[in-house]
């Protein structure tokens, strides 16, 4: 086998496709390997580098897949390898199936990185058609180290980013798939559904992405892509705030999310530092008039402040002591940095009149502010993160409050209220430079506000077209249909049918709007990063 080395020219060429694949082929070689090209395959074994625990000499290290024993040929079992661009390619070792994790020695001197990168000042050319005789092997791994991993092994280095989102029930997410397709019909929005989806139209898997999600309904994880919503025909904010997030960073991410529907931060994401839920004088005199024990009331409430907090911190904890489970390329030598946290939650407390009797005056939210400050104080000192950029989602389901229609003006002072409220901690000056907001109200389909207006007045016509008639339910649909057909254009009738599939307080079940938001959380969490960063 003749081996030739000699200056690349321009640095472009360093990691096309082609100097790719003869960099797997030299190590596949190297370990007694053969390099095929292939697509990704869930269940495909894997392929990484790193250091014997035991020795300290760098090895590659090969690990089985989900799908294990199922190999393609009685010849060779394919095991995964790593990507250039959208070329994948594989390594295959030859005579045997890798049914457990097999260390493979390499050489002292490669460390870490398996070729993620290729020559960055070497060509190497081969004939991979003749064993490798020992001097032209000890030639080969020399080329590998000099070309291939003297300017990676730094990079190799990076700690996973992992980010927590956490919340209750628009933090789960409640926009039907179906309402994908409107995301399409706005040009302003289109370009995220083109993120969202794969070439074939499908729903994208994000093969960088890695999300463990704890709900209700237990544990789901694996590679983020639609269905990690309320339930699996739903999105919430984590589908784009994964792509957009990784795609800013342009390295694997894993997202930890904690969220479930009805819970509130002033009793259930009740954090230490807040102290015990005290009720107030007017919670108190209610249960005397209704003649209820109040120190059972107590103890009940007792058990169940903090409950969520409880789950949320013990999810993150379990995860990052097993990483790999969540996402099988971590190596247990690799670093992990908590990169960021969203918090998206506030309904149940804006409703609460009980808790916040003066939420209709200015300050009547105060107790949440001061709640959200414990908690973001709490969650870093419990995940040992003191820094930790955290991005409050302000509630924003109803649009922005100059906006409002004339029948929602009745609540408008409540919800300007609680936003503040919630927007608040930011302005802390320990705050300052790691909380951000994202005003959710900003992604709000004034459209979609529109058209449901304009369809409840078709309602209210056919109801009153109806009354004192005996119609069967076909008639009455047809009568309707016929005042909407003369109420909209056909556009307008496929947006009102394709852009909504829930209520207005979970932001319509609008992917329009869910996908903005995501991607708004995500931009704020890397504009914090980026000022750290100019500030050090």
């Amino acid at each position: 086998m003749a081996v030739r080395t000699e200056t690349r020219a321009k640095a472009e060429a360093e990691s096309s496709p082609e100097a790719m694949r003869q960099a797997t082929s030299i190590l596949a070689v190297a370990c007694g390997m053969t390099v095929y090209p292939a697509a990704h395959s869930k269940g495909l074994d894997q392929v990484r580098a790193g250091k014997c625990g035991r020795t300290g000499v760098p090895q590659l290290r090969i690990r089985p897949g989900t799908a294990a024993g199922k190999s393609t040929s009685s010849a060779c079992r394919p095991v995964r390898w790593q990507r250039c661009g959208r070329q994948t390619f594989v390594l295959g070792m030859k005579g045997q199936e890798c049914t457990e994790s097999k260390h493979v020695p390499v050489h002292d001197e490669i460390g870490f990185g398996l070729a993620k990168r290729t020559f960055l000042e070497k060509q190497i050319d081969t004939d991979f058609t003749k064993k490798p005789r020992p001097m032209q092997m000890k030639q080969l791994i020399a080329a590998c180290v000099l070309g291939l991993f003297g300017q990676n092994a730094e990079a190799e280095q990076k700690p996973l980013k992992v980010f927590i989102l956490v919340g209750q029930s628009n933090m789960q997410g409640h926009a039907h798939v179906r309402t994908l397709e409107h995301i399409a019909m706005d040009p302003k929005t289109a370009p995220l559904l083109r993120e969202m989806r794969d070439d074939n139209g499908g729903a994208r898997v994000c093969r960088d992405v890695w999300i463990s999600y704890l709900s209700s309904s237990g544990e789901k994880r694996g590679q983020l892509t639609a269905g990690f919503g309320a339930d699996e025909n739903k999105i919430g904010p984590e589908l784009t705030f994964g792509i957009y997030m990784q795609k800013m960073l342009k390295e694997p991410i894993l997202i930890i999310k904690t969220a479930w529907g009805g819970k509130s931060l002033h009793t259930d994401f009740r954090s230490p530092s807040a102290g015990p839920y005290q009720f107030n004088d007017t919670q108190l005199e209610g249960f005397r008039k209704q003649d209820k024990d109040i120190e059972a009331i107590k103890a009940d409430r007792a058990k169940a402040t903090g409950h969520y907090y409880r789950l949320t911190i013990n999810h993150v904890k379990t995860v990052l002591a097993n990483i790999d489970r969540v996402y099988p390329d971590y190596e247990s030598d690799q670093r992990y940095e908590l990169a960021g946290l969203v918090w998206f939650q506030g309904w149940n407390d804006m409703v609460d009149r009980g808790v916040y009797p003066s939420r209709d005056k200015p300050g009547g939210y105060d107790q949440y502010s001061e709640t959200l400050a414990c908690f973001i104080r709490d969650v870093r000192k419990d995940l040992s993160a003191p820094l930790l950029p955290f991005v409050i989602g302000v509630m924003g389901a109803g649009g922005p409050i100059d906006k409002y229609l004339p029948e929602q003006q009745r609540y408008a002072g409540i919800h300007h209220n609680f936003r503040n409220a919630m927007a608040a901690p930011a302005d802390l000056p320990e705050f300052t430079g790691n909380v951000a907001t994202v005003l959710t109200e900003d992604y709000w389909d004034m459209q979609l506000v529109d058209l449901r207006a304009r369809d409840a007045k078709v309602k209210r016509k056919a109801r009153e077209l109806q009354s004192g008639r005996r119609l069967s339910r076909e008639d009455q649909q047809a009568a309707q249909e016929k005042l909407r057909n003369e109420e909209f254009s056909d556009r307008e009738l496929e947006i009102l049918k394709t852009g909504v599939s829930n209520a207005e307080y979970h932001y319509l079940g609008s992917a329009k709007i869910m996908a903005q938001i995501g991607k708004g959380f995500a931009e704020a969490i890397t504009q914090m990063q980026e000022k750290r960063s100019t500030h050090r």
